[in-house]
């Protein structure tokens, strides 16, 4: 009897793999948030766990949107990694380096857990009152 054993994926490549699905994803259905031409340069998860992805410079050159559409873009990519792949947090890089913003409106210039637990609290706060 042959059993095929399944491949097991560092994370790296997971993280691959999830990105190109994330992609995929968003260009047939077509939300309008991920910028035409963008594309991940590389990628690496640091020693503290972290996840840096290192797009092209059409991730801010070729963004449009609005408050909104960049609030969508930056949390379902963050959601999407985190539910799929073991790492700590996301950090997003254009062109090897860190950058304040991608449309203006979020800063992205810190691991994005921050950006998103900033968020929690707020909700949770509106809750209470």
């Amino acid at each position: 009897v042959e059993k095929k054993i399944p491949e097991i994926l560092s994370q790296v490549k997971l993280a691959e793999r999830v990105i190109d699905e994330y992609f995929k994803v968003a260009s047939e259905i077509d939300t309008g948030v991920l910028p035409e031409g963008v594309r991940v340069e590389n990628l690496f998860i640091a020693s503290d766990g972290i996840l840096y992805v290192d797009f092209n410079r059409a991730l801010e050159r070729n963004f449009k949107g609005d408050i909104v559409d960049e609030y969508v873009l930056i949390k379902s990519f963050y959601e999407t990694i985190i539910s799929n792949v073991d790492v700590q947090d996301v950090v997003i890089l254009i062109d090897h380096k860190e950058v304040e913003t991608i449309g203006g409106h979020f800063l992205i210039n810190q691991p994005l857990k921050e950006l998103f637990s900033s968020e929690q609290m707020l909700i949770e706060e509106t809750v209470q009152q």
